[in-house]
């Protein structure tokens, strides 16, 4: 059997194993990470949320997606990794109990481990990390994978929180831009000392019902 499809088959035992049965997509569009910096923007429960987070420009982005699994720990999530970048003994054991951690050997294994995941249904969230991909493995990820992303998304009821080095996902319901300054002094201080020093920006907004996109509309 292919190494391929061994993966996607163990992927559905590890799904069947974090959780069971589909929750009911909720009433309303907004979904609580318990992220303050992420909540305060309206996080859409439908569709795919964009954070723009180049690594050049230091550890927002990082210290973001620590920051939002610590605040979902015990919520089942799946954390689908393009390029390894993800370290687990940078976190709080606890925070991992119920994540499902999925590593890929591209951005297209992990196109399609994400589009397994929301085909699922039953986690509560699903992050889908590509910061560290090559742009040119980035651009092979076409316009049309990104639809039906948003698509499951919706029928689904599970978002899809996308981090990236750059701008990319044309339909994204929501496009946060992180960044901040962090002196060389940020070192002594933990994670959650750093959180509030983070600065997001919405860079576009998708109304819903066929509204038009609202672009670096707010900051925090």
């Amino acid at each position: 059997m292919p190494a391929a499809a061994e993966k996607i088959i163990y992927l559905r035992q590890l799904l069947a194993e974090k959780g069971v049965s589909r929750p009911a997509a909720p009433l309303t569009d907004g979904f609580l990470t318990g992220l303050a910096p992420l909540d305060e923007h309206g996080v859409p429960q439908h569709g795919v949320t964009e954070v723009v987070a180049p690594p050049s420009e230091g550890p927002g982005g990082t210290l973001l997606l620590y920051g939002l699994i610590h605040a979902m720990r015990g919520q089942r999530i799946a954390l689908i990794d393009a390029s390894d970048a993800f370290d687990p003994r940078s976190a709080v054991a606890t925070d991992l109990l119920r994540l499902l951690w999925v590593r890929c050997a591209d951005t297209l294994q992990a196109a399609k481990a994400t589009d397994m995941v929301l085909r699922e249904g039953s986690l509560t969230a699903c992050v889908f990390l590509l910061t560290m991909a090559p742009a040119v493995a980035l651009r092979c990820i076409h316009a049309n994978v990104w639809h039906r992303l948003q698509v499951l998304s919706e029928q689904s009821g599970v978002p899809l929180i996308a981090f990236t080095p750059f701008a990319q996902i044309g339909n994204a319901k929501l496009r946060l831009s992180v960044s901040g300054h962090f002196p060389l002094s940020a070192i002594t201080r933990s994670r959650t000392q750093l959180l509030p020093d983070l600065h997001l920006a919405v860079e576009k907004r998708r109304m819903n019902h066929g509204g038009a996109d609202v672009r670096r509309s707010a900051c925090a």
